[in-house]
Order: structure tokens, then C-alpha cells, then sequence
């Protein structure tokens, strides 16, 4: 990435291809490429730590976390959503705080909206096997 131009300019003295020498000239998407494979890098080397982060429990709720959103934010299934409320009446400090309060609750709701799915339907199965029995 540092010495990218002056190799692009020496491999073009050997080969006279033409895209080298304008991309030595401007090196933008080089500089681009470099840095993405600088961050693949870092991602790939921080791969072990973040398999088990709360970064990749969150990825593996985001359809949860979507329907959440949508549902607190907009109302989409009762029509009494936050927008409704607080439509464009926030000073940005307060949007802000909101913004953070408001991602840590869905969250936390996209963790836990299924504990209690989980504890009714144990509730029936238990009722269900004691008329069965």
C-alpha cells in the first residue's frame, strides 16, 4: 500500500501496460483496496474473540430486532408508536439519549422475547400431560 506506485511504475517499465501506469498516477482505488484488506485482517486476527461477543448474538437477532423496532417505533401493528409522540419534537441531546435507550431495550427485548414463549408453552405441555396421564 506504501510502495504501491513506484511498483505499479516498475512493473509497467517491464510490461508497458498502460492501466498500470494510470493507476501508479492515481492511486485512489489502491489506497481503498489496502485498506480494506487492512480491515479483513483485523477482523480475521479478532475472529476467535468475536465468535462468542455479544456483536454476533446480536447478528443472529436482527430480524427480531427489526420487528421490534418497527413495532415500538412506528406502531405497526396497535398504530401507537414513539413517532406518534415525539414526531420531530426532540432537541438533539435528547435524541441521542433516546437513540441509545432505544437500542439497548430492543436488544434486550430481541434476548429475551422468547423466555417467556418458552415458559407457556412448558406451562401447556406440562397441562396437556396431566389430562393425557
Amino acid at each position: 500500500m506504501f510502495c504501491s506506485s513506484w511498483l505499479l511504475l516498475e512493473i509497467y517499465s517491464l510490461t508497458d501496460f498502460e492501466l498500470l501506469k494510470q493507476s501508479a498516477n492515481y492511486n485512489y482505488l489502491f489506497t481503498r483496496l489496502g485498506n480494506v484488506l487492512l480491515l479483513l485482517g483485523v477482523f480475521y486476527a479478532l475472529e476467535r474473540v468475536s465468535k462468542q461477543s455479544i456483536i454476533s448474538k446480536i447478528g443472529e437477532k436482527t430480524l427480531s430486532i427489526y420487528v421490534i423496532h418497527f413495532i415500538l417505533l412506528y406502531g405497526s401493528f396497535t398504530g401507537f408508536g414513539l413517532k406518534r409522540y415525539l414526531n420531530k419534537s426532540l432537541e438533539p441531546y435528547e435524541a441521542i439519549i433516546g437513540a441509545i435507550l432505544f437500542m439497548i431495550t430492543v436488544c434486550f427485548l430481541a434476548f429475551h422475547y422468547a423466555k417467556p414463549n418458552t415458559f407457556v408453552y412448558n406451562l401447556i405441555r406440562k397441562t396437556i400431560d396431566k389430562f393425557k396421564n
